[in-house]
């Protein structure tokens, strides 16, 4: 879940931060549907491998 993360305030699709997204959206905003392009990444594909292979 990228709510718990720090990722929640980097990751970024289609040129919207998640941040500012859930922000409008609290905000009672008109949001985009704004979503990814390449849905088979991972928002921190760096830190996923890291954790992965820290596990190992």
């Amino acid at each position: 879940m990228i709510l718990l993360r720090p990722q929640f305030y980097t990751y970024e699709s289609d040129g919207v931060k998640f941040r500012d997204w859930v922000a409008a959206l609290a905000a009672g905003e008109p949001v985009s549907d704004v979503h990814c392009g390449d849905c088979t990444a991972s928002p921190e594909p760096e830190a996923a491998e890291g954790a992965e292979a820290a596990a190992l």
